[in-house]
Parts: C-alpha cells; structure tokens; sequence
C-alpha cells in the first residue's frame, strides 16, 4: 500500500493554503466541500460558516462535551489517579513550621512544597476524523467525550499529549491520502472550545477534509474522484502498521464507537496502565514536568 500524506503545523496554516490553491487534476470538476446545504449530513450550510465555526469555536456542543468528560471523569477518578510531583521538603522558609527539627534548632525547621523537576514524558495522538456517509454527527461527539477523556487522564499522570487531526484518511486504487493538522502542542492545556470543531464536528471531515481532497497536489489516482475515496476503516489495521511508532499513535471515530466509546479501552490501546505508561507508550524529553498544580477535575478547567 502506498501512502502519501500532507501535514500541517496549524490550522491556519491548512486553511491559508487550502482555500487559496486550486483544485487538483484528479479532482478538477469536483466541488463537494463548498456545496451549499445539506446540513444535517454536512454540519453546516456551507463551507464558509464551516470556516467561521472553526476560526471562533464550535460552542453548541460545548455544555455536552463537558457534562461528558466530568461524568467520565468522576467515574475514572479512582482507578486513575493524578500523578502529584509534588514533594514535601524540609528547607529553611516554608509554610508550615516542622516542629521536631525546630525543637533541635535545625536550619532546616519549615516545610515547603515544590515541584519535583523531571524529564518530560510525550506521546502522539492522530485522530481520524474520516466515516462512512452514514456516520452521524453524535457518533463524532460520543468519541470525541471518550478521547479528550482519555488524554486528560494521560496528562494528570505528567505526559504531555500531542494532538493531530487528521481531517481526511482514505483510499482507492491502492493508494492511501492523509490530511492533518496539528490542534495542541506538546504543554498546551486542553482547550475545549478550540478542539470542538476539529476533533467533533462532520464538516471538519465533509467540508474541510474534502476541500484538503480537491486541493492537494499529493493526489494520483483517479479513483479519489469517484465518491472521494475508501473509508479509512475499510484498510485500517495497514494504515496503522504503516504510521504508527512506539509514541505514535492512530486512533478513529469508528475505532472508539467499535470498543462503545470505552475510555479504558483507549488507555489500553495506548498501553496506558493504573499505574502510568508502558514502555512503548511514551518518549522521554528534556523539561521540568507538569508546568500546573493541576487540581482534581472541576468545572474551573475549562
């Protein structure tokens, strides 16, 4: 299987060379992505308010996802707990008095709390966004609970998650095209109305994603033209073997619904244990851990 793929850094990056260069040879008489209506399978009426949403925020689903993710969240707390680098130490100014090394006029009398400093633990997640025509936007949303659920319990353990949205994954003729975008930076927190659009809403696959199709100059054959593509589901598993490193890793919509929106299933996948990371989960760099004393899930995360 050949695979070709364009990577972008930003979403304004994507969108200022998207929506400025002409359509492909392969794809020349095809407009899909700026079709007018249609809104229940698209998302939107048209690809500039598809546009607008992603510029400002997809707010309409933002009470759901976050009743979602605390509901997960509250239900997962438990069995995995924050990772708390922080470490009580004795030092000459503190905020409580150690009583015992006063008594014996140590210099050492107060108790202060620091961050221990340590190496940086990373990992990559590429989400496909890519589905049949008959993918509904609620599948989107109830995957997209079930992941963002997923990376903030990876990151309360102190690994810092990379977040790639791949807009469109397909194939035809044996020939496999993938779009992506890079929506949070290794340290970035989980900003929920930036990451909507991107990682829940159809149009981010349907418009943006079939505007990627029309465009790119990656594309060879001409079966892409004809219904643009095979879903990604359909050649998966090789895919996966194709792209996926130690710290890398793939994950679908419909790989989620398939294990029923499991956030267990997912730390599994990513060989994330109760206890932290498997070894091939995640690559080390260099850094001082977690840049917050992030407090137990709450509304005030967001």
């Amino acid at each position: 299987m050949k695979i070709v793929s364009e990577h972008f850094k930003s979403i304004s990056e994507m969108m200022d060379i998207i929506t400025k260069r002409p359509n492909n040879k392969i794809m020349e008489s095809q407009n899909s992505s700026s079709r007018k209506g249609d809104k229940g399978w698209y998302g939107t009426e048209s690809f500039e308010e598809a546009v607008n949403l992603m510029q400002t925020g997809y707010k309409d689903v933002l009470p759901q996802i976050k009743e979602g993710l605390n509901t997960s969240m509250k239900a997962l707390s438990k069995q995995f707990a924050r990772s708390d680098m922080r470490r009580p130490r004795n030092l000459p100014i503190g905020f409580i008095p150690n009583v015992p090394n006063a008594i014996l006029n140590l210099p050492d009398s107060m108790i202060d709390i620091r961050l221990t400093p340590q190496k940086r633990k990373t990992l990559t997640i590429t989400y496909v966004m890519a589905g049949s025509c008959g993918c509904r936007a609620e599948m989107w949303i109830k995957a997209g609970i079930a992941l963002l659920t997923a990376i903030k319990i990876i990151e309360r353990r102190g690994i810092s998650v990379k977040i790639d949205a791949s807009f469109y994954c397909g194939s035809s003729d044996g020939e496999t095209v993938m779009g992506s975008v890079t929506v949070k930076h290794f340290g970035q927190p989980l900003d929920l109305q930036k990451l909507c659009f991107p990682l829940v809403h159809p149009s981010m696959f349907r418009r943006i994603g079939f505007k990627f199709l029309e465009t790119t100059p990656v594309l060879t054959k001409e079966g892409f033209s004809w219904g643009y593509g095979r879903g990604f589901d359909s050649d998966e598993e090789k895919i996966k073997e194709e792209l996926e490193t130690p710290n890398s890793y793939l994950l679908s919509g419909q790989w989620i619904k398939r294990h029923d929106y499991s956030v267990e299933e997912i730390l599994n996948y990513l060989n994330f244990s109760k206890n932290g990371t498997g070894s091939k989960t995640v690559k080390e760099a260099e850094g001082d851990g977690p840049e917050d004393d992030e407090e137990p899930w709450d509304d005030d995360d967001f």
